[in-house]
């Protein structure tokens, strides 16, 4: 394996980790990347790579290699729904947190 290769895989199981205790922390991206002084362009740069490289795994038939990283439901106090149309099709969501819609439009804004 190509030393490019190697050191690439290893920053991604390094920011999958970050990933994964951001999540479990159950702190806001804002207030975890504070915490850590993370700041959150350089978070949500590094997750949009993390995704896009899952997509090409996925693409090539590498599944096996993915990790879910699953969404810990918090309390119920608000939900809310989202409806995005596009000339690729229709994105649905219904009685979702309200967090985890922001966190999905801010990685559709971020993705090309």
């Amino acid at each position: 394996m190509e030393i490019k290769a190697v050191k690439r895989e290893y920053q991604m199981q390094q920011w999958k980790r970050i990933f994964q205790e951001r999540q479990e922390s159950g702190l806001t991206v804002k207030a975890w990347c504070t915490e850590r002084e993370i700041s959150e362009n350089s978070y949500y740069y590094h997750l949009k790579k993390y995704r896009r490289a899952a997509c090409n795994m996925l693409e090539s038939g590498q599944p096996d290699c993915l990790v879910e990283i699953p969404l810990k439901p918090e309390a119920a106090s608000a939900h809310a729904q989202l409806r995005l149309t596009t000339s690729a099709g229709t994105l649905e969501i219904s009685d979702a947190d309200p967090d985890v819609l922001r966190q999905i439009l801010r990685v559709m804004f971020h993705a090309e």
